[in-house]
């Protein structure tokens, strides 16, 4: 079965303030003179189902271990090296936080500062809350944005790439949660504060990480443009690299997978696992404490401590835009997917023991994070206190995705979980991810593919129930509620077979008629009946084409198919009450009832999902 990209859904735990107590142990370095062997294990395992995966483990300022396995070209059987080029995805957010650490440090950025104080006069044009919004915000996720709607966020036309400035003007969302809120996360808030690097430093942000991370680490073949013009070595081994999606029983060529991300500071990082290794290093402290990234070390402990805990308890969720998982004592760090790679940083930053991942592979886990446990070992973590089960079986939808109007409001209702309880403290979805509670309050979820993570449970502003993760907020919701728009879409699709075979049978009865030579009377009726048809399927066609074919979004497009589709339920309007009226001579049979029912349905979902409404982002 193909690996499928699971949007992390997180489950619901107790509702309470009691924070969980945990058996303490002693943190201990996990490096021995088998983890290498582990590693080879681990890996030869899964090698039928592996394009290339090149690990690195540190141990303080030491690497420990460094390999380089599987192909970045399966067809010319080229071995991954040292100088395989891997993309970091959202791993870049890192060199994010960073910069903005270095600047606090610096005294020219406060956490807590309104970032309208470092942005040029209204600039944030889609913000619902008065409330201030901080760079804690943006590191947590906590701003309040939901997810990009227009604009290319990616492009594979070097002629159409944006300045960052412009790029965030065009791609900017709105705010639909009051900041601190609701976890929700963002790769426009981290673009975000990337542009504010721009905006206090006075210089471009691939400019700033070059001089200020990539330099003094001696990081000479990585890249973090665009277009990958800043390190032109960097730019042409990229080239060598293919891109893959492995499954069992074989896998699909995906070519370069070279796009060009207009937001480039939140994904478009770029370079080999030995600068990738660099970097790690930086981010633990060496035997002084220091780091080449800081003049101060209490500045380099701030960034590891946690900015955001679960609810009501000192369990870190995120530590200054890095995430917290369950892995021996806890890692932090960030992973991320691009088009063509699936890459991790991760460390333990009692231990000084970290480790970085590149794979050519989209969506991958299994090594991203299945080696996370190979290395750290399963959570040490145990709760010692009497748990107190909590059924918090249910539907969730994520709040990336949750738009309130517009043509897109149907998405929320795409992405969804529906986790079903299996025993007192262990819940099951899809038969791929598994939840048991762990302590009041607190759950581990296992996709059973590597990935781990903690949730909790939190209540929203308005009310509702939510499960924290080290991402987002995912929110839950009734299950009549669910039914109930399950069957008007339901409603929608069984609509377009009907019109669809409708057209298919009348067809072949003119083709038949024809054939035979005989005169196709013409019919009043049937061309009421042909010209509804053609409506129900120009607003399907549309509808998909917005919705559910990937690509970029463009406000004038959208404004075209959605005013298009506005003219064909008007048709639809109009053919249907014409038909009602016709009625009193010629009347409805059951066939009949049931084509205005579904006309009155397909109504329905347009004016109820807002397929219409391509002006309200």
């Amino acid at each position: 079965m193909k690996k499928l990209a699971i949007i992390t859904i997180i489950g619901l735990s107790l509702l309470g303030n009691v924070a969980p107590v945990f058996a303490e142990e002693q943190p201990t370095s996990v490096i021995d003179n088998t983890l290498a062997t582990k590693i080879d294990a681990y890996i030869e395992e899964r090698k039928d189902y592996t394009a290339s995966v090149s690990v690195a483990v540190v141990n303080g300022q030491e690497t420990t271990i460094e390999k380089y396995y599987g192909y970045e070209n399966i067809e010319n059987a080229k071995s991954a090296s040292e100088n395989t080029v891997y993309e970091w995805g959202s791993a870049s957010k890192l060199l994010i936080w960073t910069s903005i650490m270095q600047l606090k440090e610096a005294g020219k950025l406060d956490l807590n500062e309104d970032i309208k104080t470092y942005l040029p006069e209204n600039f944030l044009t889609k913000l619902k809350y008065a409330d201030k919004i901080t760079l804690t915000h943006l590191m947590n996720h906590t701003a309040g944005f939901q997810e990009l709607v227009y604009g290319a966020a990616e492009t594979t036309n070097k002629t159409e790439i944006l300045s960052l400035e412009a790029a965030l003007k065009i791609t900017q969302p709105a705010q639909i949660y009051q900041p601190d809120k609701v976890c929700s996360y963002s790769n426009w808030g981290a673009a975000l504060a990337a542009y504010i690097v721009e905006q206090v430093s006075g210089k471009e942000f691939y400019q700033y990480v070059n001089e200020n991370i990539f330099k003094p680490l001696n990081m000479q073949q990585t890249s973090v443009k665009t277009d990958r013009s800043d390190n032109p070595w960097v730019e042409k081994q990229r080239e060598n690299l293919k891109a893959y999606s492995i499954y069992e029983g074989g896998y699909e060529k995906l070519g370069t997978g070279l796009i060009y991300i207009q937001l480039y500071p939140a994904g478009a990082a770029a370079g080999t696992l030995t600068d990738f290794t660099r970097f790690l290093k930086a981010l633990l402290p060496d035997e002084n404490q220091q780091s080449p990234l800081f003049e101060k070390a209490e500045t380099l402990t701030e960034f590891h401590t946690a900015s955001l805990n679960f609810t009501d308890s000192d369990i870190p969720r995120i530590h200054h835009g890095m995430w917290s998982l369950p892995y021996g004592n806890g890692v932090i760090g960030h992973s991320g997917n691009t088009q063509a790679c699936t890459s991790s940083l991760f460390f333990d930053p009692t231990t000084k023991v970290g480790m970085v991942v590149m794979t050519n592979e989209i969506y991958e886990t299994s090594y991203n994070y299945g080696l996370l446990e190979v290395i750290f070992g399963e959570y040490s973590k145990k709760a010692t206190n009497d748990l107190r089960p909590t059924d918090v079986s249910g539907i969730y939808t994520s709040p990336r995705i949750n738009i309130a109007h517009g043509v897109y409001k149907i998405n929320k209702f795409l992405s969804f979980s529906w986790w079903n309880q299996t025993s007192p403290t262990t819940y099951e979805f899809a038969g791929m991810l598994k939840r048991t509670q762990i302590a009041d309050n607190l759950f581990l979820t296992d996709d059973g593919n590597g990935t781990k993570y903690l949730s909790a449970i939190k209540l929203l502003p308005n009310g509702k129930t939510a499960i924290e993760s080290y991402t987002q907020d995912d929110q839950k919701i009734s299950t009549f509620s669910f039914v109930a728009h399950t069957i008007l879409l339901l409603i929608f699709l069984l609509a377009i077979i009907y019109h669809l075979l409708s057209l298919i049978i009348k067809g072949l009865k003119w083709l038949y008629l024809t054939l035979r030579k005989k005169t196709v009377q013409k019919n009043e009726l049937r061309r009421l009946y042909l010209i509804t048809s053609f409506a129900v399927l120009v607003i399907a066609a549309l509808v998909y084409s917005i919705i559910l074919i990937p690509g970029d979004i463009y406000y004038v497009q959208t404004a075209i198919k959605c005013s298009i589709i506005i003219l064909a339920t008007l048709t639809l309007l109009i053919t249907s009450y014409l038909r009602l009226k016709k009625a009193k001579n010629l009347p409805l049979k059951l066939s009949g009832k049931v084509w205005l029912i579904l006309n009155l349905f397909v109504i329905a979902n347009v004016l109820y999902w807002e397929w219409f409404n391509f002006w309200s982002f």
